[in-house]
């Protein structure tokens, strides 16, 4: 795979954050002969998964082996929901959604997740900028910058691992809930934090031999990535991340061309090994170890896809029948009762299987979806 992004800082928990897809199963859970081409079918569909999603929140599901249980409300798991809630509420303004996303936020205090992992530290905090932008509550952000200033105040010489970026998942939220705070506050030392810290991030993941990660990372005790393997996995959580960083980015900050072409270049790049029916597997080149469709990485890439051609940074002729052909995709996955089908050939997986990540990634990309038709894209 030609100068594709690749992470070769692999975390076993990610691994199963999204029910996988087994490539020998049925396409379609659901009878969609035709395009879903109406907005309101789009937004019917979302609203079906979140409402599903929010009433099983509570509910101990059958989870996907490793997959990270119990959830807590301030997680990246619960995080990514939420934020596909809040993008839920910005195109149907339904209110229940935003009080549930609060509600959530009130349980844990507006407090970032006490923990090792950046990922789960860090992932609300995207969350909680986007209550405080639609209600400028300053309580809401108080921990999320607390917990940012004492980092940014420390010297980058004595700073410890654990305030760095060090892997893929990190690239994507902690980056985000940097360029939130400026979002929040239009304090430049929080874009410029952001800024030194994604690039030092991306000259450790990206490998300067051939564009591609030589580095052999151990899965479990049985299996490793083979070397120049583009996990998917990973790459969606760069897109949902570059995206977002885009979105809240200034148009004028000096920096931005660099973040457009990054975009431009793994947007590119991950086409290429897009399946016939839109989806794309856990790992690429394939590998008989993991030959399933990854739902939560086709869902990231169909977020970024769309959002890059609402806000013209994607060229329509090209990229248009890409994300539509993924977004039919997605919608085929989405069973009767409102979850999301896993899709795998795991006897321990049943079809309550559903992670909230996966949920999330879904209705971040409907609402892009939604935005195309809007502006009459389509």
């Amino acid at each position: 795979m030609k100068n594709a992004l690749i992470v070769y800082v692999f975390i076993i928990n990610i691994l199963f954050f999204g029910c996988t897809l087994h490539s020998g199963q049925q396409e379609s859970v659901i009878s969609t002969s035709k395009t879903i081409s109406k907005k309101d079918s789009i937004i019917s569909v979302l609203k079906h998964t979140a409402d599903w999603q929010i009433k099983k929140i509570n509910t101990n599901l059958n989870q996907p082996p490793k997959s990270i249980n119990p959830r807590i409300s301030n997680g990246h798991t619960r995080a990514t929901f939420l934020s596909g809630l809040i993008a839920l509420y910005e195109i149907t303004k339904d209110k229940k959604y935003l009080n549930f996303v609060n509600n959530q936020a009130v349980n844990v205090n507006y407090e970032i997740h006490d923990c090792p992992s950046q990922i789960d530290k860090y992932a609300i905090g995207k969350v909680y900028a986007d209550l405080y932008l639609l209600n400028r509550d300053s309580q809401i952000i108080a921990d999320m910058l607390y917990e940012l200033d004492e980092i940014i105040d420390v010297p980058k010489e004595e700073r410890t691992d654990i305030t760095h970026m060090t892997s893929y998942d990190t690239s994507f939220t902690t980056s985000l809930v940097w360029v939130k705070a400026f979002s929040c506050t239009g304090k430049k030392r929080y874009l410029e934090e952001m800024d030194t810290l994604f690039w030092s991030t991306y000259m450790k993941l990206y490998s300067s031999n051939n564009h591609n990660s030589a580095h052999i990372k151990t899965i479990n005790s049985s299996q490793l990535l083979r070397e120049n393997m583009l996990w998917n996995a990973e790459n969606g959580s760069i897109i949902g991340g570059v995206t977002d960083i885009l979105a809240n980015m200034p148009s004028d900050y000096s920096n931005r061309p660099k973040y457009e072409a990054l975009f431009k270049q793994i947007i590119a790049e991950i086409t290429e090994v897009q399946r016939n029916e839109g989806s794309w597997l856990a790992t690429s080149p394939d590998d008989p170890l993991y030959a399933n469709k990854k739902f939560s990485s086709s869902a990231f890439y169909c977020y970024g896809i769309a959002w890059g051609l609402n806000h013209n940074i994607l060229d329509k002729n090209i990229y248009l029948p890409i994300v539509l052909e993924s977004w039919n995709t997605l919608s085929n996955y989405v069973a009767p009762e409102g979850y999301i089908d896993p899709m795998t050939n795991s006897s321990s997986v049943t079809n309550e299987c559903t992670e909230e990540f996966n949920s999330g990634a879904f209705l971040l990309a409907g609402k892009e979806i939604a935005e195309l038709l809007k502006n009459d894209a389509i």
